[in-house]
């Protein structure tokens, strides 16, 4: 009987749910940005650090080689261009409060999921 996720495929997922939560935390960090009405490299600055600081940290705390945010090609661009996107399009104060909330309980779920993913696959308990 063949496995319905193979160890690689698991990498795969989540791989693909920290790049998500990469995205979702650079606009939660460009709106942040808006609300202390902040220039482009502001929204750059918070947003970029926003997406890419956790994963930095996580992977640092595990001791397994350079941070795959400093690593992968992907991170960098992903926190760069939703940062850009949280710029260009406003939203209103009540729709943008339920959405940070539904957005950032996504982002702890997807960051969640990658973090075990990671622990375990560095032999850590």
């Amino acid at each position: 009987m063949t496995a319905w996720l193979s160890p690689a495929d698991v990498n795969m997922v989540a791989g693909y749910l920290d790049l998500a939560g990469v995205l979702i935390c650079g606009l939660l960090g460009g709106a942040v940005a808006r609300a202390e009405g902040l220039d482009l490299f502001g929204y750059l600055v918070v947003g970029t650090v926003s997406g890419l600081g956790d994963g930095i940290i996580r992977d640092t705390l595990l001791h397994r080689g350079t941070p795959v945010a400093l690593t992968d090609a992907a991170y960098p661009p992903t926190a760069f261009a939703d940062t850009f996107l949280a710029f260009l399009i406003a939203i209103g104060e009540e729709h943008c409060h339920r959405l940070f909330t539904a957005l950032d309980a996504a982002v702890l779920g997807f960051w969640a999921i990658s973090g075990a993913q990671k622990t375990l696959a560095a032999e850590l308990a």
